[in-house]
């Protein structure tokens, strides 16, 4: 695999991963808005919005 930066340096073939993953249904035709927070108590604070577009194929 290419190093997508074309970085001189190892490409690295193996990752580790931690987080929360969500699999939500199949959204209607429409306006749809996903928004989440989050708060570790350390002072990483995280607000995201994510405003989606479904359209009929």
């Amino acid at each position: 695999m290419d190093n997508v930066y074309a970085d001189p340096g190892p490409v690295f073939t193996h990752a580790i991963d931690d987080g929360w993953y969500v699999m939500l249904k199949p959204m209607s035709v429409g306006e749809h808005v996903i928004r989440f927070t989050a708060d570790d108590g350390y002072g990483y604070l995280v607000d995201v919005t994510y405003e989606i577009s479904v359209v009929a194929l």
